[in-house]
C-alpha cells in the first residue's frame, strides 16, 4: 500500500518513507560537472546553454544545464554577462546612425540601389526604412534610380540570352 502525503512531499511505502524533493535534487546533480568547472563553460561558449549541454564534460539535457545556472546565483550572473557579450549575428557592420553620403554611394553603386540586399548581405543592423531615411537626408533619390534602371537593363539582357531559341 502507498500512502502519499502531498504536504511535505513524502510517500511511505511498505518498506519506509521517501523524500521526493530529496530525490529531485540529487536527480538534478546528476552528473553536475562543479561550480568551476561550470564557470568554465559559460565563459567558453558565452552562456549558450545548448553548447554547454553538449560539451563532451558534461553532455546533458539543455534544461539541466539551465537549472544548475539559475539555481546559484554567482552562476547566473556570469552567465548573464557573457550572453550580453555574445556578438549579434548582424553584427559584421554597424552604422548605429547616418554613415555619410561617400559611404552611402559606393553602397549603392555596389548593391545597384537594392537597398534590401544591400542591409541583408552587409549585415548593417538596419532595415530598409531607416537605409531610405539615410538616403533622403543626403539626397541621393536620383542615384537610386539610376542604379535600379541600371540593374534592371542588366537583369532582362541576361535573361534574354539565357532563353533558349525555338
Amino acid at each position: 500500500m502507498i500512502e502519499l502525503n502531498s504536504k511535505d512531499c513524502t510517500f511511505k511505502k511498505q518498506g519506509g518513507e521517501r523524500d521526493l524533493e530529496k530525490e529531485g535534487k540529487e536527480k538534478l546533480r546528476h552528473n553536475y560537472p562543479g561550480d568551476e568547472m561550470l564557470k568554465k563553460l559559460i565563459v567558453k561558449y558565452q552562456g549558450n546553454l545548448r553548447k554547454i549541454a553538449n560539451d563532451s564534460s558534461v553532455l546533458v539535457e539543455q534544461v539541466r544545464v539551465m537549472t544548475w545556472i539559475n539555481d546559484n546565483l554567482e552562476l547566473r550572473r556570469l552567465a548573464s554577462e557573457q550572453r550580453q557579450r555574445r556578438k549579434s549575428r548582424k553584427s559584421k557592420v554597424r552604422f548605429p546612425s547616418n554613415p555619410g553620403k561617400e559611404i552611402l554611394e559606393a553602397l549603392l553603386i555596389n548593391y545597384q540601389g537594392n537597398l534590401k540586399e544591400m542591409a541583408g548581405n552587409l549585415n548593417i543592423n538596419t532595415d530598409v526604412e531607416t537605409l531610405c531615411s539615410w538616403i533622403r537626408e543626403e539626397d541621393l533619390e536620383n542615384l537610386v534610380e539610376e542604379q535600379k534602371k541600371k540593374r534592371l537593363i542588366r537583369e532582362n539582357r541576361e535573361a534574354k540570352t539565357q532563353r533558349k531559341p525555338r
